[in-house]
C-alpha cells in the first residue's frame, strides 16, 4: 500500500491563507482608482497641498519623482516642457511631488525643476498611493479619482513628445 501524502492540501491551505492575509493590505491608504490628499510642503511657495496646482481643476497631472532615480534626474527638462505647455489652463494641473530620501537631496533635487515643487521627506504618498516605480504619473479629476497612471520618462523634451505625453498618453487633449 502507498501512503497519499497530504502536503498538497496543507500546500493549497497555506496558500489560501497567504492571500487572505496579504491581499487586503494592499488597497490600505486609498480607495481603489484614487489618490487620497496627503499634506505635503512645497520647496518654492509657502503653502500646503490643501492649495495645490490641482486645486479646481478637471484634470491634474501628478508626478511623482525620487533624486536617486536616473529616469526622474534626466526628466528635468520634460517637467520644463510640460509646465510651460500646461501653465495658465484652466482645466489642468501640474503637481511634481519629490520623495523618498533625505530632506537634503531632496530640496537639492527640487532646485533643479522649475516652478512649485511638493517636498515628501516622510514618504506619506508612497504609502497612500502604493506604487512601485519612478518617475509615476497619474491623471485625476476633481474627485481625486485616477483616470489613468504609468510610469517612466519619454526620453526627450521635444514638443511633438511633450504633446503626445500630454494629449494622447495620458488624454489630456479635450482640457487644453
Amino acid at each position: 500500500r502507498r501512503i497519499k501524502s497530504v502536503f498538497p492540501q496543507l500546500n493549497t491551505l497555506l496558500a489560501i491563507g497567504l492571500i487572505a492575509i496579504f491581499v487586503p493590505s494592499l488597497f490600505q491608504g486609498c480607495s481603489p482608482g484614487e489618490i487620497p490628499e496627503v499634506k505635503m510642503e512645497s520647496f518654492n511657495r509657502p503653502q500646503t497641498q490643501t492649495n495645490t496646482p490641482c486645486s479646481g481643476k478637471e484634470r491634474c497631472l501628478i508626478a511623482y519623482l525620487t533624486p536617486w532615480c536616473p529616469s526622474c534626474k534626466a526628466s528635468a527638462g520634460f517637467i520644463q516642457a510640460l509646465r510651460k505647455k500646461l501653465e495658465n489652463k484652466d482645466k489642468v494641473g501640474l503637481m511634481i511631488i519629490i520623495g523618498q530620501d533625505q530632506r537634503p537631496a531632496i530640496v537639492g533635487f527640487g532646485k533643479q525643476l522649475p516652478g512649485q515643487v511638493f517636498i515628501d521627506d516622510q514618504d506619506k504618498f508612497p504609502a497612500a498611493v502604493r506604487f512601485s516605480s519612478v518617475p509615476h504619473w497619474w491623471v485625476i479629476d476633481k474627485e481625486r479619482k485616477i483616470k489613468s497612471s504609468g510610469a517612466g520618462f519619454p526620453g526627450s523634451s521635444d514638443t511633438n513628445i511633450v504633446d503626445y505625453f500630454i494629449e494622447d498618453e495620458y488624454g489630456l487633449k479635450e482640457y487644453l
